[in-house]
């Protein structure tokens, strides 16, 4: 690993590795397949791996110098020992840096995707209440709320102001597509948009003129971008509606638009209403109306669902944190490979210094120094593998987010980055290190000096 043709070679597929890639994620002949974004990972995280290797072969005898100088001889013994043993010692440093590194990608990408859930909830169900009929968050439902129980539901003198959604399924020359017939005048407000037309307090004016929102996932479908039309079928013919904005959303990969009830009467019959959603009187307890309506729910001929909806955001990230438990186990198993790679790679390093123990014993070495060394030894192998899994973990967690997802589901996450990711990954890689090399150091410490001489 030393010479310069073994660290030039290593460089050299360091590279190689990264080029495959970047090429991966961003050459269009590979942005059709998903597994192409699988390999682009892969071969990026060999390549930081790779590097990881080079990066210790020159930091080590520099670091071991500053150490002896600042801080005291056994740290820098254990450093210069790293050093001597890199051919070994490399490998199982890299083993878990890819471990911690997949671990943080995965964090990252997890707590990026529910803080983006969190904030697209809070967007979406807006209002106090939230009503809708048991089906409605099946796929393609077309269960609408009986005209006669909305009107009495809304005849509650607790309510203040409401507004309707209408869930609709016309026809194009794409296949079926959702439409999101809504009331909500202030829908511009009330959604994060990638791309914008019209300032936000004109959207809703543009929308009862003729004009329309897609989603991400509707948009990357059918490669649509804002100032362009979509084509639909009418009773009366194809209606180019135009298309002002894009917005972020998370309900289904297929997608859907949003268009005003102005808009939809102009083109097409009338619709049922599918969900309602509703604004308390100020000072009236949003728990007692919704116990009223469903009350007066009972006793009318159509059931309903009607929930405040800070309960039903609630239930929608305890449902979002049980479906994401199971990265959990593939997290601790990722770190017990690391842990069983880096005690393999501590039994054959102390192996190979069987001599160099015997003497440091013979030279009175006392147990507890020679427990120091070991275990500090160890630590600084967990403490560089969490060093080189910060920015491999973070580019890991970067192609998650804006590669492997938006190519999955067809929308894009809202990155988030917490410092405290860092401290967790050098944790982790430091104790998951100390703890593969207990059992090998109390091992070889409990060996009679003579008996190691002898061996040898």
């Amino acid at each position: 690993l030393k010479t310069r043709f073994s660290i030039n070679r290593l460089i050299l597929l360091a590279l190689l590795s990264f080029l495959l890639g970047i090429a991966q994620i961003f050459l269009p002949i590979f942005q059709k397949n998903l597994w192409w974004a699988f390999s682009a990972t892969f071969f990026i995280v060999v390549g930081f791996s790779l590097l990881t290797a080079v990066s210790l072969n020159f930091m080590l005898p520099k670091l071991a110098n500053l150490t002896k100088r600042f801080v005291g001889l056994f740290p820098s013994m254990a450093i210069r020992e790293l050093y001597r043993s890199l051919s070994r010692s490399s490998i199982a440093i890299s083993s878990l840096m890819v471990a911690v590194s997949v671990t943080m990608g995965m964090t990252i990408m997890i707590e990026s995707f529910r803080t983006t859930v969190e904030i697209w909830l809070k967007e979406t169900l807006v209002g106090d209440i939230y009503i809708s009929v048991p089906d409605q968050f099946t796929n393609q439902s077309n269960a609408v709320i009986d005209g006669p129980v909305m009107d009495e539901l809304l005849k509650f003198s607790d309510i203040s102001s409401y507004h309707t959604l209408a869930t609709v399924y016309q026809y194009s020359a794409f296949g079926n597509i959702q439409m999101n017939v809504v009331t909500n005048e202030k829908i511009g407000f009330e959604r994060l948009f990638r791309e914008i037309d019209v300032p936000k307090e004109k959207i809703w004016e543009s929308l009862r003129t003729g004009a329309i929102l897609l989603s991400e996932p509707l948009a990357n479908r059918l490669n649509l971008h804002v100032g362009e039309s979509l084509e639909l079928d009418s009773p009366n013919g194809v209606v180019n509606l135009p298309v002002i904005g894009i917005f972020f959303d998370y309900a289904s990969n297929q997608g859907h638009l949003i268009m005003s009830k102005d808009t939809y009467d102009l083109y097409w019959d009338q619709y049922g209403v599918t969900a309602i959603s509703i604004y308390v009187k100020s000072g009236k307890d949003i728990p007692s109306t919704v116990n009223a309506l469903v009350r007066l729910n009972q006793n009318q001929t159509q059931k309903l669902i009607i929930r405040d909806n800070k309960t039903l955001q609630n239930d929608a990230l305890e449902v979002f944190d049980r479906t994401f438990e199971i990265t959990n186990a593939l997290r601790f198993i990722a770190t017990i490979i690391a842990i069983i790679g880096i005690y393999g790679s501590v039994l054959l390093i102390l192996e190979d210094r069987k001599k160099e123990i015997g003497i440091l014993k013979a030279l009175g070495v006392k147990p507890g120094e020679f427990w120091n060394l070991l275990i500090t030894e160890t630590g600084l192998m967990g403490f560089f593998a969490g060093i080189f899994a910060i920015p491999t973990g973070y580019v890991v967690s970067l192609i998650l987010v804006y590669v492997i997802n938006l190519r999955s589901f067809g929308w894009t996450i809202q990155f988030h980055f917490d410092w405290l990711f860092i401290v967790q990954a050098l944790i982790l890689s430091t104790l998951s290190a100390i703890l593969a090399g207990i059992f090998p150091i109390i091992k070889i410490n409990h060996m009679e000096t003579i008996k190691i001489l002898r061996d040898e």
